[in-house]
């Protein structure tokens, strides 16, 4: 990646991320009434991008960010989805935020890591712990894994995974983590014990035989028939030696085996795949998720009728045009620029440096499209759609290129070290 397209590209970047400041904090886009509002999720990745960005005034809409989040949330800890404040109005959607209220502990750590500010970390450290606390209590099974309902996670619209979803448990175990570091920096107790929590994460959703399912829950017989038969008979079914990727979901015996793109890759960008990610991102590689652009959602798109298909066809035949999900598009299969910088960052998090140039010179040129900054573009047409100035391209652009910047393993504020498996 050549100087001149860095720097234009972290200029554009820079540019959306300032358009996009408000007094409550970064707007998911300027430019579609829909997506003026603090959306919690899309706000978080914003957050991440300004904190590397060194600009102070960007740090400032981090904070209005983080205190808008936790101003609107629960007061069980829940964050809201999005917060609308020309009408000082809050909503969380139709399945919730449960990604949302992981985001909020990740980037409140990440941010202290970056400015320093230790006095709003003690001023927001009740929020994060009632988000922590929330979060551990959607574990129905016992089993260390989070549930959520349908529509509970970006993927919010008439494709939609429930119970006992991959993303989320990715963005819970790197909160966990994010709580450690937090109780490090303000001196007090960390919440939840963050490797114990990946290490029966990784257990669910990467099966592999001869694993025993008791070791979910502390105290359960070894060798016993746990959880259930049906749970034990499809796990096996779904142990590979050879396996690549993690699961999807997991629902009452229900393993939908299926990559999804987002969740891997930030696995790996987070440090908690570990020595999993050569493999993922081989497989990743092979897949071709990165054509037309970075990076597509699924390796391949579903069809209603498939057995592994997460489409509620009723749903979608009801849904406005622009949320539907065709195949190539919108959350089916489609490119989403910040997905394709998330998948950079986990290269350069895996040593692959020269491949992670390449592919944020992609992502780049992505965001370059149509009017800039797309919500996603159709795998099939490399058509830009969805709403331009898209505030997480910035924010995961940014995010990416610092940490191909980066000297990583070397005491970065960003790298967070392997916690399994």
């Amino acid at each position: 990646m050549s100087a001149s397209e860095i720097e234009e590209a972290r200029i554009a970047s820079m540019d959306l991320l300032r358009r996009s400041s408000h007094p409550a904090g970064f707007l998911a886009s300027p430019q579609f009434d829909h997506y003026a509002a603090v959306w919690s999720r899309d706000a978080a990745v914003a957050c991440l991008g300004a904190d590397v960005s060194g600009d102070a005034g960007l740090l400032t809409t981090v904070e209005a960010t983080l205190r808008t989040i936790a101003g609107r949330a629960s007061p069980l800890g829940r964050v809201a989805d999005a917060y609308w404040p020309d009408r000082d109005y809050a909503d969380w959607g139709e399945g919730g935020a449960t990604d949302a209220t992981a985001w909020f502990v990740i980037v409140l750590a990440h941010h202290l890591a970056h400015s320093g500010n230790v006095e709003l970390g003690r001023e927001l450290w009740p929020s994060a712990v009632r988000a922590l606390s929330w979060l551990a209590h959607q574990d129905v099974t016992g089993w260390g894994a989070i549930d959520s309902p349908a529509g509970g996670d970006w993927m919010d619209s008439t494709l939609n995974r429930s119970g006992k979803v991959f993303h989320v448990n990715v963005l819970y175990a790197w909160a966990a983590r994010s709580g450690e570091d937090l109780a490090f920096l303000l001196d007090r107790e960390a919440p939840i014990a963050a490797e114990r929590l990946w290490s029966r994460i990784d257990l669910l959703f990467w099966p592999r035989p001869g694993a025993d399912l008791a070791d979910l829950v502390d105290g359960a017989p070894r060798g016993s028939t746990f959880p259930h038969p049906l749970a034990a008979a499809a796990y096996e079914q779904a142990a590979l030696a050879d396996r690549r990727h993690y699961l999807s979901s997991v629902a009452y015996g229900r393993f939908r085996d299926r990559c999804d793109v987002l969740a891997n890759v930030l696995a790996i960008a987070s440090g908690l795949a570990g020595d999993r990610a050569p493999a993922i991102l081989e497989f990743l590689d092979e897949a071709g998720v990165a054509r037309p652009y970075p990076s597509r959602t699924w390796p391949e798109p579903f069809s209603p009728d498939e057995p592994q298909s997460p489409i509620d066809a009723v749903a979608d035949s009801l849904q406005l045009p622009r949320w539907r999900n065709p195949a190539g598009a919108y959350h089916n299969g489609a490119v989403w620029p910040y997905v394709g910088a998330f998948h950079a960052a986990a290269l350069a998090t895996a040593g692959r440096r020269d491949d992670a140039s390449a592919m944020l010179v992609a992502v780049a040129a992505a965001n370059r499209l149509g009017d800039g900054f797309h919500e996603w573009i159709h795998a099939a047409t490399g058509e830009p759609a969805g709403a331009a100035s898209q505030v997480w391209n910035a924010g995961a652009y940014l995010w990416a290129s610092n940490r191909l910047s980066s000297r990583l393993f070397d005491g970065d504020a960003d790298h967070v070290a392997p916690l399994g498996p």
